[in-house]
């Protein structure tokens, strides 16, 4: 390439990257909307879970979803599995907003009622009412950042009575990592060491509008227990843990 082909390569290249710069500043490229998926109780284990009317459960919607999207959930009971492995918990996932509360018909978050509508996150797998078949850990977040969010939930009935990893965290098991938990009722959960309501280990989750009651924890951290990891609670009430 001679001198003057040199020349206009560079000119050229600079008056794309000045076009690509106006395109931007102008908005003509906008961030592609999330896209939303859909769960209600006994709803489909397949598709894409794109609408009400094809709302699939909990856990494929969590499976399908990935970085940027929502998953809107209807008000109702959802437990880990329908199964009795006690392995099972809902794992969350750096980029994907979980939102419960919803009554089923909306069509813009802004839709869903501001109280009401109790979505429950439930560890009570196997036998009902037994907890000694319970989810070792009905919310598990291992490694996700602060865009792993998890909002307007009740969680209860983890019951972390196993063995190493399963003696802790009954309700999160939290694990080098900073979810977002937002409008929690956190309650009911045990755990035979620490952390019946959560546990923390080399995290900080930011805790905001959460109250946590009647927990308990055979060793340490009824409610909460952590170690090596800074929580940011605001607005956070324990009570009888």
């Amino acid at each position: 390439m001679n001198h003057n082909e040199t020349k206009y390569s560079h000119r050229a290249a600079g008056l794309f990257l000045t076009a690509l710069c106006l395109l931007l500043w102008s908005g003509a490229f906008t961030p592609a909307a999330a896209t939303i998926r859909f769960a209600q109780p006994g709803g489909l284990a397949s598709g894409v879970c794109a609408a009400w009317g094809s709302a699939c459960d909990l856990q494929s919607a969590i499976a399908l979803a990935g970085a940027g999207d929502e998953i809107w959930v209807k008000a109702g009971t959802y437990r880990p599995t329908s199964g009795a492995d006690r392995t099972v918990s809902f794992v969350l996932k750096s980029g994907v907003a979980i939102y419960g509360g919803f009554s089923g018909s909306e069509a813009a978050r802004s839709e869903r009622p501001a109280s009401g509508n109790v979505t429950t996150l439930s560890g009570d797998i196997g036998v009902p009412g037994n907890t000694s078949d319970n989810s070792w850990h009905v919310v598990v977040a291992n490694g996700v950042n602060s865009s792993a969010v998890l909002d307007r939930f009740t969680i209860s009935g983890g019951t972390a009575d196993g063995a190493g990893v399963n003696s802790d965290g009954g309700g999160f098991y939290i694990v080098n990592a900073a979810p977002t938990l937002t409008n929690l009722v956190i309650t009911g959960n045990s755990a035979a060491l620490t952390g019946g309501g959560i546990y923390n280990l080399g995290s900080s989750p930011i805790l905001t509008n959460l109250l946590i009651s009647n927990n308990q924890a055979w060793f340490e951290g009824g409610g909460i227990y952590s170690l090596r990891s800074s929580p940011v609670l605001t607005n956070v009430t324990l009570t009888n843990n």
